[in-house]
């Protein structure tokens, strides 16, 4: 069955939309904001549901309980490391009824819904927002967006971008009192690095590249040069907490980690992404310093060639074996790959 075809005020929607996410999600653009500019009454409008029927959202809003919005699209990675971030930490908030939203049509958000297990959550509810009323209703210039309304139904928080589960539990905890007090704090945090621009940065990613290569400790004995490189790129301050550097560094990486490529014309090491460029090192250090320092995620896809650095390591194996290569290198990087797959089984839990 073909698509149904898109109403101009649709259409026009959706470009709107879908080009903002790709500033949001490529633009550099690091933190949450939090603007109090929506309506503070909770919305009550008609959207369809996952089985194809209508709903209201009034059948979402629990008077008891926290209600967040959570407004995305399937085609937006900064969306999708967000529903990743709240589903992996639902524990903690499952007293809190979410409500997912699109303006994407369900043959667009079929692979989101099950890469991401949405139907395995009974306090998740999604909707597909086909008439654009809440999108309206938000005046809505950017995904992912995230509207918190309290017991009474009243919006006491909103964000734009990607923003960190820490800063959703906080809200929902009451630990953030009010949006001033909010944006105050994230203000502050956007201060320590609007003097240093983070996409102009991502420019000067071979030196990262030339850090693995190297893998020297020059700057500090015992910590390598890469570390440092990492948050000089994503605009860390130096007298920046090791907390609040790590934070920096994480929003910046996942902003950038698709682009980050290393080319240092070296025989048989091409134009890699970063993670796959240290495959080819057997760097498993540099691997374990962004998963142990800094929380990274290493279980994306590239873009170029749609594989992830495990697939790729294991690939790698694969070649050096027909190629009989010495069984040690060989077995340096398959160490590797079990590493990784140690990571994503542990993250998958």
């Amino acid at each position: 069955m073909g698509k149904k075809p898109l109403t101009f005020q649709k259409y026009f929607s959706l470009t709107k939309i879908a080009l903002v996410v790709f500033l949001t999600c490529f633009s550099g653009f690091l933190f949450a904001t939090d603007n109090p500019t929506s309506p503070s009454q909770f919305p009550i409008k008609d959207l369809i549901g996952i089985d194809g029927e209508p709903f209201s959202t009034r059948d979402v809003l629990d008077k008891g309980k926290t209600t967040i919005v959570f407004y995305l699209s399937p085609e937006c990675g900064a969306c999708a490391e967000q529903t990743k971030a709240i589903t992996s930490n639902m524990d903690q908030m499952e007293d809190v009824q979410f409500l997912f939203v699109t303006a994407y049509e369900p043959e667009s958000t079929k692979a989101f819904l099950e890469d991401h297990h949405i139907g395995n959550f009974p306090n998740i509810r999604f909707g597909y927002d086909i008439n654009l009323t809440l999108q309206q209703h938000y005046q809505l210039y950017a995904v992912p967006s995230i509207y918190l309304y309290n017991s009474d139904g009243q919006l006491s928080h909103e964000w734009t971008g990607y923003t960190p589960v820490e800063v959703l539990k906080d809200a929902v905890d009451g630990k953030i009192n009010s949006n001033l007090s909010q944006e105050k704090d994230l203000k502050e945090v956007v201060e320590k690095v609007e003097e240093c621009d983070p996409v102009k940065n991502i420019t000067q990613v071979s030196a990262l590249c030339g850090d693995l290569k190297s893998n020297v400790d020059t700057i500090k004995p015992g910590i390598p040069n890469y570390i440092f490189t990492l948050r000089k790129l994503a605009c860390v301050k130096e007298n920046s907490s090791q907390e609040e550097g790590v934070k920096i560094v994480k929003a910046w990486w996942e902003t950038n980690k698709t682009i980050m490529r290393c080319d240092l014309n070296i025989a048989h090491i091409g134009n890699h992404n970063i993670l796959k460029h240290a495959v080819k090192l057997v760097n498993k250090q540099f691997i374990k310093n962004l998963v142990n320092i800094f929380d990274l995620d290493i279980n994306f896809k590239d873009p170029i060639d749609g594989k992830t650095v495990f697939t790729f390591c294991n690939d790698e194996v694969a070649r050096l074996k027909q190629l009989n290569e010495p069984q040690d290198e060989i077995d340096d990087i398959a160490d590797i790959c079990e590493y990784i797959g140690k990571v994503n089984e542990e993250r998958n839990k």
